[in-house]
């Protein structure tokens, strides 16, 4: 039995059978789900996730506004991109803008499921890196304050 992660993974994906398959193997793993079908879902739920698992090419487009503004709320090393539509050229953009794993479909679960635990380290690192900033920050306000 998996190890339960206290992380949440947004996943972002319009597709009913991939999505639903992606869900039970995230949440396999131990970890929160967040479903998002459209981008304008998954820019609401932005706040209560730690990890995003997005598919790029939506009916709408491309998730480039997403991406950005994950990276810019969240920062690096907590993202994964799949996509069918891939090129080298496509990739590299992607890693430019901060993506942290970029998979071409079709998906390989076992692959997933590993490019998820390296994320979720990554994930974890962030998280406690934000806390002891968070605890620094409070903790100078108290000696100030005295």
């Amino acid at each position: 039995m998996e190890q339960r992660s206290q992380l949440t993974v947004l996943v972002v994906e319009d597709d009913a059978d991939l999505s639903t398959l992606m869900l039970e193997c995230v949440q396999g793993m131990g970890f929160r789900t967040i479903l998002a079908s459209t981008r304008r879902e998954a820019h609401s739920l932005i706040g209560e996730a730690d990890i995003l698992l997005t598919d790029l090419m939506m009916p709408n487009g491309e998730n480039d506004v997403l991406l950005d503004e994950w990276v810019q709320r969240k920062g690096l090393d907590s993202s994964i991109v799949v996509s069918g539509y891939l090129n080298n050229k496509l990739k590299g953009s992607l890693y430019v803008k901060g993506v942290t794993y970029v998979y071409d479909k079709p998906i390989k679960l076992h692959v997933l499921l590993a490019l998820l635990r390296r994320v979720e380290r990554f994930a974890r690192q962030a998280f406690i890196n934000q806390y002891l900033t968070t605890e620094v920050k409070r903790l100078r306000a108290l000696v100030e304050a005295k």
